[in-house]
């Protein structure tokens, strides 16, 4: 009678003791998170083989009830392992928190517990009774409402390993598409055979060989182990990326539980030696409280001395678009930091320096400047009271002490512009007699050359609101330079209103300039450019103060120039200036008499 039960039972052994050998040589020769969970899934399929085959063998009902219970032991538990094993072929296992694990074997241990305790309750077995054959005495069992939900609960996860085997079929290619299709072919059988099985179990006399496909299934995977290295590759790459990263990495939960951290993360907490996967994230770093969130950036303090690191925080993300949890990498940027540290450092100095510069400039120009005003007026009276070649030595003196006023005038320009420390005073100003006052200025230069001055003034009076002096000095900036650069021809000064703004406009028929040099008058002044300013060379300084101070009043300087033909230069200045700093009763300066327009003036 037991030859004729193990001619039955045999399949359950064989199989069996593949599994448990299969388990048992992985356990020596692989240990990573991968291999330790296909180690259980194979001891769960030998485990339920080989009570399948034990409870065939033994005689008495009672025996084989104990075996036949048993046995769940290993069959509710094996479809647990078996989503472990695909969420880390996945690459989805740092997810799973030890407290997402337990859940997991909820449902299991509710079955082992309600199988025990069936007797009071049918809930998984409505009946037991013998089923006799020619060959051998098994059980007939009714399934009870438990055994359909665990049946249920069981599908669910080896049905949602088989998505993450083929989700990783498709994403991949090569060697890893076929680990894959190894996978989700290995998870489709056992499920398929276990259906068939279930939907008509009397047929079967009641043994089911689920496990024994198990074995076989874990066969090929065993084969794949080593042809594929799929027990292998994989999961220990992760981890040697994982675990050699130069920076601290930490993942947690959606509870902010540490779930897994590597080696250098570890050296970042106060008790290094305490197990810290497991506990909350704000006692295994207490400093991640004090990131600066403007830069994401903490000073933390280790055994060299406090350090700066940058913090980087990127959310998990499942298929489902939900938060499955925190990947925290903390990375050293104390040179950065440093260095950084020592630009501002420096930038502060040079800004310090370039007041200090500006300062300096502008006491030195009015240090200076008083002076030689005071030369320029005595040579101007000294060369109307003699004659010959004193008189020439005296028209010297004033046209030398003139030219030198008026660099110094721009150099007190740029060293405010530059600083951006500019003082405006704005007034009503009538500048109808500011024109004549900047052409009295720069009659004398275009009566020494063949040069034919045209002016164009409206009769009535024009008022504007602006700064007198930086108004005059942009003026005359702009006229000097087309008299110094036109030797024959005429120069025409216009001055108009248009709407709201005040136009002045002054056109030369010079030598004109490259379209180069005209976009040169836009660069800001700095000390790059300012080398290459002076007295008598074709560098624009005074164009360039013309244009920053017409910006200051809140104007424009437009220039249209063509080599060889001429220059026009019109700057437009707004009536009224919205934000000006003051406004003082009119105080027009008198020029020494009127320069009178060739042509007919025009209103």
């Amino acid at each position: 009678m037991f030859t004729q039960e193990f001619a039955v039972a045999w399949p359950y052994f064989v199989s069996s003791a593949v599994a448990l050998g299969m388990a048992g040589q992985v356990f020596v020769r692989k240990r990573n998170v991968f291999a330790n969970y296909f180690i259980l899934m194979m001891v769960a399929a030998g485990g339920w083989s080989l009570f399948s085959g034990i409870h065939l063998l033994v005689s008495s009902f009672a025996a084989k009830v104990f075996w036949s219970d048993a046995k769940f032991l290993f069959i509710t538990t094996l479809p647990v392992f078996w989503i472990l094993l695909a969420s880390v072929f996945a690459g989805s296992n740092r997810c799973i928190s030890s407290k997402k694990i337990a859940l997991l074997f909820v449902i299991p241990a509710l079955t082992v517990l309600l199988i025990a305790t069936n007797s009071y309750h049918n809930l998984v077995f409505r009946n037991v009774s013998p089923l006799q054959t020619e060959l051998f005495t098994s059980l007939s069992r009714e399934f009870g409402t438990w055994f359909w939900i665990h049946t249920m609960y069981s599908y669910a996860l080896i049905m949602s390993g088989v998505v993450l085997f083929i989700r990783s079929m498709i994403r991949n290619s090569g060697s890893l598409r076929i680990q894959a299709t190894i996978m989700t072919g290995g998870s489709l059988v056992p499920l398929v055979f276990n259906a068939i099985y279930l939907s008509n179990a009397e047929a079967f006399y009641f043994l089911d060989f689920t496990s024994v496909v198990f074995a076989v299934t874990g066969f090929f995977y065993w084969i794949g182990l080593f042809k594929y290295r799929m027990l292998d590759l994989i999961p220990i790459a992760r981890e040697e990326i994982f675990r050699s990263m130069g920076d601290a990495v930490c993942v947690v939960d959606t509870d902010d539980t540490v779930v897994d951290i590597n080696e250098i993360a570890i050296s970042y907490t106060s008790e290094p030696d305490v197990a810290i996967v497991g506990r909350p994230l704000d006692e295994v770093f207490p400093f991640l409280d004090e990131i600066d969130p403007s830069c994401n950036e903490v000073l933390i303090q280790r055994e060299s001395g406090p350090l700066w690191h940058s913090v980087k925080v990127q959310d998990i993300i499942n298929s489902r678009g939900e938060v499955e949890g925190r990947i925290i990498v903390l990375r050293n940027v104390d040179d950065r930091k440093v260095v950084e540290l020592q630009l501002q450092e420096a930038k502060n100095k040079a800004e310090e320096l370039s007041l200090l510069k500006s300062a300096f400039l502008t006491s030195m120009s009015h240090d200076v400047r008083t002076p030689l005003t005071g030369i320029i007026g005595l040579s101007q009276i000294l060369a109307g009271e003699v004659a010959g070649e004193q008189k020439e030595l005296a028209v010297m003196i004033q046209e030398s002490g003139s030219k030198l006023l008026k660099l110094l005038n721009s150099l007190l320009s740029v060293a405010h512009l530059s600083a951006g420390t500019l003082d405006l005073h704005r007034e009503k100003l009538n500048m109808v007699e500011l024109s004549h006052y900047v052409l009295n200025q720069i009659e004398p230069e275009i009566s020494k050359k063949k040069v034919e001055l045209r002016v164009t003034l409206p009769d009535e009076f024009l008022e504007a609101y602006h700064d007198y002096g930086h108004l005059t000095h942009a003026l005359t900036h702009i006229l000097d330079h087309a008299v110094r650069y036109t030797e024959t021809g005429s120069i025409q000064f216009d001055l108009r209103r248009e709407q709201n703004d005040v136009i002045f406009r002054i056109i030369d028929t010079g030598r004109g300039f490259e379209p180069a040099f005209v976009r040169s008058i836009r660069e800001p002044i700095n000390s790059v450019n300012l080398a290459e300013f002076g007295l008598n060379n074709n560098s624009g300084l005074g164009l360039r103060v013309a244009n920053g101070l017409l910006e200051e009043l809140g104007g424009t300087l437009e220039i249209r120039s063509e080599v060889g033909v001429g220059s026009t230069f019109t700057a437009r200045l707004p009536v009224m200036n919205r934000h000006r700093s003051s406004d003082r009763p009119t105080q027009t300066k008198e020029s020494p008499h009127r320069q009178q327009s060739p042509v007919p003036s025009t209103s």
